[in-house]
């Protein structure tokens, strides 16, 4: 892009999606209707309109209509998805390292010369990235699972650190 002398750009992550068929009528498109049901041919219709324009499609569900049980499909969705996104726990987690960090590049700098204070530095920001890849892989890994919650947990348990979600 830069050879094309473009410098500034905006990047989006795909939109992540859940459809949920709602309906007593409907049965998935592989079932076979008894009288007074339809198979569920929007979900897919659905799907396929929006993997043409790019989003992530993470569910397709059919939902007898029961205003608690569409409550309880949303929510189990909002509670697996938020489960999943790994940023926030990795950001807190090398928020708190960097901190640290921070404040012993800073004891330096007021007690060595610079040379010395830059040595110091280069050193703690190099073992802080690497002893933070580990944990942040971790985070990616039990998120996938959907168990960032334990991650979390011990985040705080073992350091008081408190994942903020967006």
């Amino acid at each position: 892009m830069a050879a094309a002398g473009i410098t500034c750009f905006e990047a989006f992550a795909p939109l992540k999606v859940s459809i949920i068929s709602t309906g007593d009528e409907l049965v998935p498109p592989s079932g076979e209707p008894q009288p007074g049901e339809i198979r569920d041919i929007n979900s897919q219709a659905l799907k396929d309109a929006s993997v043409r324009r790019g989003y992530e499609v993470l569910s397709c569900s059919i939902v007898k209509d029961d205003e608690a049980l569409l409550e309880a499909a949303v929510a189990e969705h909002v509670r697996r998805e938020h489960g999943r996104d790994a940023a926030p726990s990795v950001t807190a987690m090398r928020g708190f390292l960097g901190k640290i960090v921070d404040d012993e590049v800073a004891r330096a700098r007021a007690k060595h010369p610079p040379e010395v204070a830059a040595a110091v530095e280069h050193s703690l920001r190099r073992v802080s990235g690497t002893l933070s890849h580990h944990p942040s892989v971790a985070a990616a890994e039990l998120a996938k699972v959907g168990r960032l919650n334990e991650y979390n947990h011990a985040l705080e348990m073992l350091f008081g650190i408190q994942v903020e979600r967006p």
